[in-house]
Order: structure tokens, then sequence, then C-alpha cells
């Protein structure tokens, strides 16, 4: 007897592939998109300067950028790291909060 799936899960796996493609795209280009242009700039700049060595540096700042890039992503659609509140006046965004804090009415 052949597996019956009906038509409404049908969209919702197709919903789910869809976004899991949107995921990996998007990841590929947060990574990509920095190292091709750091790389090409350096590219740039070692012919107009007549140097060897701003193509590499240019390649290891936007993998830098692109792993960063990534991390925040990542951070992001699992819900975890820092974020920041905007009424926090601190000079890096960040307050500190006893746990329960919210729970009690202490703001």
């Amino acid at each position: 007897m052949a597996d019956y799936i009906p038509e409404r899960d049908e969209k919702k796996i197709a919903n789910k592939v869809a976004a899991s493609f949107a995921q990996i795209l998007q990841f590929s280009l947060y990574m990509l998109v920095p190292i091709c242009g750091m790389t090409a700039a350096g590219y740039y700049l070692d012919k107009r300067i007549g140097t060897s060595w701003l193509f590499i540096a240019g390649f290891i700042i936007g993998a830098i950028a692109g792993f960063q890039n990534i991390y925040r992503y990542a951070m992001k659609i699992t819900g975890t790291g820092r974020t920041k509140d905007p009424e926090d006046k601190s000079p890096d965004g960040d307050k500190m909060k006893e746990a329960g804090d919210e729970t009690r009415g202490n703001t």
C-alpha cells in the first residue's frame, strides 16, 4: 500500500524545503560577498600601487568579515546571543538584569 501525503502536508514540506534553501543561500552570500569584494579591492590596489600583499590582506579581512556575518546571522536565527535594548544607555548597549526581575515587576 503506497503512502499517501495530503496536499496540505505536501505544501508544508515544500515550504520547509524552500525556507531551508533560502537560509543556505543567505549563509553562502553572507560569506562570499565580503571575501570576493575585499579580495577584488586588494587585487585592484595591488595593481594600482604596485604591491603584492594587499590581495592577501583583502582576502583575510573579507574572510573575517564573512565569518562575523555568519556568526551574527546564526545567533539571530537561533535566538541566542545578545540583543540590544533601545532603552539601555550604557556604552556597550548591554543591560545587566538579575534573573526573575521581569516576573517580579522590578525593571
